[in-house]
């Protein structure tokens, strides 16, 4: 197969989506495949979307992003753009967008060969202390939690119109559900559904046209069955793709809907996940894991696969990254990693991006942005071209021997962090953001005792600061 044919534009298809599995090595194992959406460039799978920040992808503008990447879709979190309640209208909602264009789109300023994915949280989504309800969804905001009208959440699908919308799930986040509370996840989540598949038909009788992708819930097959075969018998025709909260979840999946693209939401912060996760036949990630070394100050230096296996193991294993805050880069005019022919890897070196960490210019977590993101491109590209060689397996194997599972620990701080990054624990708990700035009132009181003598002094006082003392 040649890995490179769905990075250039193909025919559109008939319909807003298109799905094609190329190769799969077997029934529930890793599968080849390529989603094409109308108007857009070819998604080849498995591959990675990107995570967004109120509608971008963290610290990359959209020209950095056409120049220095190859990144094809984006996932948007509703959540980012709502902090204004009725009867106030969000900015993204009052925008101008061309006729049967994306409000979304618009908003967001990203190119028209992006695949736009929209979903009612951003991933990974915070615990929220509220609920889910009959007809509404827990969400947080920029400016605190509340709950979102499950019909404004599908009105905005036809307003916004993305090209692919994920359909509401009623998700637990944080513990595991009750047997009470997986029936109801069950029921919910089919009403949710069913709504969402009528306002699909009715937003394209108005030229508002997207991809409908329906929930799997985070529970075994056996606790959501009858949902799973509402789902199979109503629906099946009426999505065009599946969404998963656990990857364990497309194991289990009824032989009707295993034609149909999967796309994880899934806390893969490992590569060695991401193989586990590919291996069990998900396509898509959409993973933070990029974003979150590269605000960690860590340059990613994995390769997929390993250097061939030799029948032993080595005792200490490759770091999947190394971290720019270690004082040993300071003079190290290496790239990031060798043979990579990333921006950051061709213009700039290791202690150039270790004086911008130490500075705290934006540019150094740009660099390693861009880094990054080619070194994730790279690796599923691999990964792509192994299973078609069907070579996957023992590549994975290779790769799991020679790397370790996390990221190296950090020994500096990151970007600053906001509210709807993270979640306080409590009380006591420690500051996530270092103090840029300090009250003066105490500098300025030792300013005053430390002010030096006047010409009027006498020599008692000069001695007294310790001048003209005889050694």
């Amino acid at each position: 197969m040649n890995v490179n044919a769905a990075e250039k534009l193909s025919p559109e298809p008939e319909e807003m989506l298109a799905f094609t599995v190329e190769s799969a090595l077997q029934r529930s194992g890793p599968r080849l495949g390529t989603l094409a959406c109308k108007g857009r460039i070819p998604i080849s799978t498995p591959n990675y979307i990107p995570t967004t920040s109120r509608g971008v992808v963290p610290h990359l503008s959209q020209d950095n992003i056409a120049r220095h990447t190859k990144i094809q879709s984006m996932y948007f979190g509703l959540e980012d753009f709502i902090e204004k309640q009725p009867p106030l209208i969000p900015p993204i909602y009052e925008i101008p967008a061309p006729e049967n264009g994306s409000r979304l789109r618009t908003f967001t300023a990203h190119a028209q060969d992006k695949v736009l994915i929209l979903g009612p949280r951003r991933f990974p989504a915070l615990e929220s202390p509220l609920s889910n309800a009959d007809k509404k969804l827990a969400i947080c905001t920029s400016v605190g939690f509340r709950q979102l009208d499950v019909d404004d959440y599908l009105s905005s699908a036809a307003t916004l119109t993305p090209d692919i919308f994920l359909a509401a799930g009623d998700i637990v986040t944080g513990q595991k559900p009750s047997q009470k509370r997986a029936e109801k996840m069950g029921d919910r989540t089919a009403a949710w559904l069913r709504d969402a598949v009528t306002a699909k038909v009715a937003a394209a009788e108005l030229g508002h046209k997207y991809s409908l992708f329906a929930p799997i819930l985070p529970l075994s097959v056996e606790m959501q069955q009858w949902y799973l075969m509402e789902l199979v018998e109503d629906f099946r025709h009426s999505v065009d793709g599946l969404y998963v909260h656990d990857a364990q979840s497309v194991v289990g999946l009824p032989d009707a809907l295993r034609a149909l693209p999967r796309i994880a939401l899934t806390p893969a912060m490992s590569p060695k996940e991401l193989l586990y996760q590919i291996s069990l036949g998900v396509d898509l990630f959409v993973t933070s894991f990029t974003g979150s070394a590269t605000d960690a100050g860590v340059a990613l230096t994995f390769n997929f696969p390993g250097e061939a296996s030799q029948g032993s193991v080595d005792s200490s294993r490759r770091a999947i990254g190394i971290d720019l805050w270690d004082t040993v880069h300071a003079t190290d005019v290496s790239p990031l990693l060798n043979g990579c022919s990333c921006y950051a890897c061709r213009n700039h070196h290791r202690a150039y991006v270790h004086h911008l960490l130490s500075a705290k210019e934006m540019l150094a977590w740009v660099l390693l942005q861009i880094h990054n993101h080619h070194v994730m491109e790279r690796f599923f590209s691999a990964v792509r071209m192994s299973i078609g060689a069907g070579t996957f397996e023992a590549a994975r194997e290779d790769f799991e021997k020679q790397y370790e599972s996390e990221l190296p620990v950090t020994t500096g701080s990151g970007p600053r962090v906001r509210g709807y990054q993270i979640k306080s624990a409590g009380g006591g708990e420690r500051k996530k953001n270092v103090k840029a700035f300090n009250k003066l009132d105490d500098m300025a009181g030792a300013i005053a005792e430390n002010e030096p003598p006047g010409p009027n002094v006498d020599a008692q006082e000069l001695e007294s600061h310790g001048l003209g003392k005889q050694q």
